[in-house]
């Protein structure tokens, strides 16, 4: 087993840190997710064995390890490269959670012993045709009207805002502040990262 080193810097969701854990040689190859920068986060370790092409994303949490995106890699080496994975779990008697794999991942999984469940099935709906009418989204309607009443502005960085370390600074000041009156831990668990 082999983690790659977390790149350093001085704030953990840097944009810098952001570049160079995607630069990392060869990662990317294997990446075709749409989350799949969960795989690359610097908050994520990396499973890889020696020969096989390709990697496991995952996060230590308890006695579970949090795969991300399933395995990433050629077809032709996943059930290899999670075969060991799995070895490697029980070696250190850690129970493991796969999650957001891709649906041609699902045989895989079941076959080594997975229950493999849904989840997120709204996260990439199409915005053409959409509509917030009816009574499906009568909970959303309310929360954007409440958000709007109190004067809630959206921007987007890159747009609105600049694409920059002051932007990214301000952001990671705000949540910060956020969490530390709420005096609640972040979770970054599956929600991405600043930057």
């Amino acid at each position: 087993m082999s983690a790659l080193p977390r790149p350093a810097t001085d704030h953990p969701d840097a944009p810098s840190e952001r570049a160079a854990t995607a630069e990392l040689p060869g990662l990317t190859d294997h990446i075709d997710h749409p989350s799949g920068f969960f795989a690359l986060s610097p908050r994520s370790q990396r499973f890889q064995v020696d020969g096989l092409p390709g990697f496991i994303a995952y996060r230590e949490q308890g006695r579970h390890l949090f795969a991300f995106g399933g395995v990433h890699a050629p077809a032709s080496a996943r059930e290899d490269l999670l075969r060991a994975f799995l070895a490697e779990a029980e070696r250190r008697r850690r129970r493991v959670v796969v999650v957001q794999a891709r649906l041609d991942q699902a045989p895989l999984l079941r076959a080594h012993g997975f229950v493999v469940n849904q989840l997120g099935a709204s996260y990439g709906l199409s915005l053409t045709g959409l509509t917030l009418g009816g009574t499906r989204r009568v909970k959303l309607r309310n929360k954007i009207r409440r958000a709007r009443s109190s004067g809630l502005r959206v921007v987007e960085v890159g747009q609105e805002v600049p694409w920059d370390e002051a932007a990214f600074a301000l952001l990671a000041q705000i949540s910060e502040r956020w969490l530390r009156r709420k005096r609640k831990k972040e979770l970054d668990f599956m929600i991405g990262e600043i930057g």
